[in-house]
């Protein structure tokens, strides 16, 4: 036999021969894709239960969630120290009055709050300031660091941009 075929036959053996625990995942590539996803038949198992549904629009999302201010109010504190915690924990930053338009200045914190919990501290905003019952009937967020506009507070509801 000649070298080459002598190694050649070398080489097969040893990769053969040697053992195949310490190998690592294969690098997933673009056929792994769940194509699934495409049917909305597959779960993910990897995604949050409490993660908001994208499916329904911000104003019919929470329409049958049974949750009233009166539910954190009546922590046995005044209004008052309910509002103090939001400042506290940097959610709300101040409160003014823009071109005769009240303005919730909100914080960075604001951001970290799920899409139900900012429509909670909005609605309890306005039934501890009763704004939206005169006029003008509506109250507007607007950031602290950016100074942009963050949304506006109705009867109908938190509007967020």
């Amino acid at each position: 036999m000649s070298k080459i075929n002598k190694l050649s036959i070398l080489i097969l053996m040893a990769v053969l021969l040697v053992p195949r625990g310490a190998q690592a995942d294969p690098i997933p590539w673009i056929w792994d894709w769940q194509w699934c996803a495409l049917f909305d038949t597959c779960k993910d198992p990897v995604a949050p239960p409490y993660l908001e549904d994208a499916k329904h629009t911000q104003n019919t999302q929470w329409d049958r969630s049974r949750w009233k201010p009166a539910d954190w109010e009546g922590q046995r504190v005044s209004p008052n120290a309910l509002i103090k915690r939001f400042y506290r924990a940097d959610v709300l930053r101040g409160q003014e009055v823009r071109h005769g338009m009240p303005v919730v200045v909100v914080g960075p914190n604001f951001y970290n709050l799920g899409g139900e919990e900012k429509r909670q501290l909005a609605r309890t905003i306005d039934d501890l300031w009763h704004v939206t019952s005169s006029q003008p009937g509506m109250y507007l967020l607007y950031d602290d660091i950016t100074g942009a506009s963050v949304g506006v507070y109705t009867k109908d509801g938190l509007q967020l941009q």
